[in-house]
């Protein structure tokens, strides 16, 4: 007989304070002050499809709550508060600010991914251990059902759990940084296996800058208009040393992309079984 996978204690709960903290500290100005960086920008430029779809304004209302309704969101998820509600509400708030950032060329793939865990972890049994919702539970339950203070801490650093939510997340982020791989190979795959990428983003990446029409009234006639967002890369002395060296950015470049590729095979693996099943 094949016995389903044995439920463990696991800690999933670890990203989900991690992601709050994350928030809580980086929120305000990765969703709150680069937004007020963008909406002075020519908005005959703008194009989002998600907001455009959507309806949805361009430049968003009440601009300089955005940040900070992120950052308390962020505290929130991190110490267990309503932690669930204020992970959709974080989710759609930064698929709203990442798509009105990106409506000018630039696409932060880095930070999309945040949402994206965070429904993994609205659905994932064992999110909640060690939470103040999950507390307040506890202690209701002693005053009702007269529960004793060791079965009190246990129901607070939660039950024993499948490890489902834990590769859902794994997985999504194996999906992530695939993407990412095959991004490279299949638009630039020159320029990232050569190094020169590399390069020029330890070197020549000094500030952010975007280059628009020498008018707004040219922005409306000309077809493409000439407009760009670069990457910020601040270099470094460890940088410029590096990239001192052409064939080390090769070769660093090459293992980027091979990490990258790589956990597909893990996926498919961790797909196969759960570890902790058996057979009686």
């Amino acid at each position: 007989m094949t016995a389903g996978p044995t439920p463990t204690w696991h800690g999933l709960f670890l990203m989900r304070v991690g992601l709050g903290l994350f928030l809580a500290n980086k929120g305000a100005w990765l969703f709150g002050g680069k937004l007020q960086g963008v909406v002075s920008r020519p908005e005959a430029l703008f194009h989002s499809p998600l907001v455009e779809t959507l309806h949805l304004p361009f430049p968003p209302p009440v601009l300089g709550l955005w940040g900070p309704f992120v950052e308390l969101l962020g505290w929130m998820i991190a110490l267990g508060i309503g932690w669930r509600v204020a992970a959709v509400l974080a989710s759609v708030a930064i698929v709203y600010i990442g798509s009105c950032l990106s409506g000018f060329g630039y696409f932060n793939h880095g930070s999309i991914i945040i949402p994206q865990m965070l429904w993994v972890l609205v659905v994932s049994p064992g999110a909640d251990a060690c939470s103040v919702d999950r507390l307040a539970r506890g202690l209701w339950r002693r005053r009702h059902d007269s529960i004793d203070s060791a079965r009190l801490v246990g129901d607070w650093l939660g039950p024993a759990t499948p490890s489902w939510g834990l590769r859902l997340a794994g997985g999504l982020l194996v999906l992530i940084y695939a993407g990412g791989g095959i991004s490279k190979l299949r638009y630039a795959p020159v320029d990232w296996l050569s190094g020169s990428t590399l390069r020029a983003y330890l070197t020549g990446m000094e500030q952010q800058y975007w280059l628009g029409p020498s008018s707004y009234v040219s922005s409306l006639v000309m077809d493409p208009p000439i407009w760009a967002f670069s990457y910020v890369s601040l270099p470094t002395a460890l940088g410029h040393w590096i990239a001192a060296y052409p064939t080390l950015c090769a070769l660093i470049a090459v293992a980027t992309v091979i990490v990258a590729l790589f956990p597909w095979m893990e996926l498919f693996r961790a797909l196969r079984g759960s570890p902790g099943g058996g057979r009686t």
